[in-house]
């Protein structure tokens, strides 16, 4: 049995634009160091939302629970399972909910926050030869307001006169295609398709496209490349526009248990930026990774969150 605990901190903002909240993008501790990138590198739980077809290459079998302390927003945790090993079919469960109610009296007028109760993720994955095929379907509860001029962005207005009635519960699914290959020891390709059929839930669950190369560098992995790119529909709630970004990121053993991550992502629709970095330190029963990052936003004020996780693998 082999222990992994991942602590994450992060430094973060929300500036002239808004980026969306941390529920969003935070699919595991190590993600977040990474630039929630490397679609196609050995994610773990991480691959249940990024490409599930990852989970029938990696055949691990995983426990996973987590917490986050998010950048703006309530507290949400994480729990997640990956069975890669007792049959064929790779399948892996990612849930995700919250401590405190969205419309708890001490965030309205004060934090941006994701207008989520819960959601469910489940993916299937299958391998044939060097090609794995990879399946993924999503449960959600959230808030859909009926305030359209206001909206999410009327809870931090103070003179907005907030109501419960501005706001219904949907619940929906949606479901997502992946596909990942082995071209050789050290060069893996995928992409994934997320959100399918999801018109009743986008603002919740945005159509997401991911394409990724993964490159191992060394004979023993000490160093992994990675080169990704993302389509995400525009969140109503959030974006101005439908986001497009490349990200380069890195994992570097640099001395014996001390490992580098990094990753610097270019939005190609706009003059913004993403970089995030982490520091690690692992041996084969944990890994304790310390990471900043910096939003697609323009800042103006620093902010801290934390990202704690614990992982089992057998």
């Amino acid at each position: 049995m082999r222990f992994v605990i991942i602590v994450t901190m992060l430094l973060s903002g929300n500036g002239l634009s808004l980026d969306v909240p941390d529920e969003y993008r935070t699919v595991g501790g190590r993600g977040t160091a990474l630039g929630h990138s490397a679609t196609v590198a050995n994610n773990g739980v991480s691959s249940v939302v990024l490409n599930p077809a990852m989970l029938a290459i990696d055949r691990d079998y995983q426990l996973s629970v987590g917490y986050s302390w998010p950048t703006s927003g309530r507290e949400f945790y994480q729990i997640g399972v990956v069975d890669g090993k007792t049959s064929k079919v790779a399948a892996g469960i990612l849930y995700t909910g919250f401590r405190e109610s969205f419309d708890a009296e001490r965030f309205l007028h004060e934090e941006l926050d994701a207008p989520i109760r819960r959601r469910g993720v489940l993916a299937l994955a299958m391998a044939v030869g060097r090609v794995s095929l990879g399946i993924n379907g999503q449960y959600l509860e959230g808030y859909r307001f009926q305030d359209s001029v206001n909206g999410l962005l009327g809870l931090v207005d103070s003179s907005h006169v907030y109501r419960s009635q501005d706001h219904e519960v949907i619940r929906g699914i949606s479901a997502g295609l992946a596909v990942a290959t082995v071209l050789s020891p050290t060069l893996r390709l995928g992409a994934s398709l997320n959100n399918l059929a999801n018109r009743k839930v986008a603002d919740f669950a945005p159509r997401t496209i991911r394409a990724g190369v993964s490159y191992i560098a060394t004979a023993n992995g000490e160093v992994t490349v990675h080169a990704d790119y993302l389509h995400r529909q525009r969140l109503a709630l959030f974006d101005s526009k439908t986001i497009q970004m490349a990200t380069v990121s890195c994992s570097i053993l640099v001395y014996d248990v001390i490992q580098v991550l990094a990753a610097y992502g270019q939005s190609l629709a706009e003059e913004r930026q993403e970089l995030s970095a982490g520091l690690a330190l692992s041996n084969d029963r944990m890994l304790i990774s310390y990471g900043l990052r910096q939003p697609l936003t323009n800042t103006e004020t620093m902010q801290q969150s934390v990202n704690l996780e614990l992982t089992v693998s057998l």
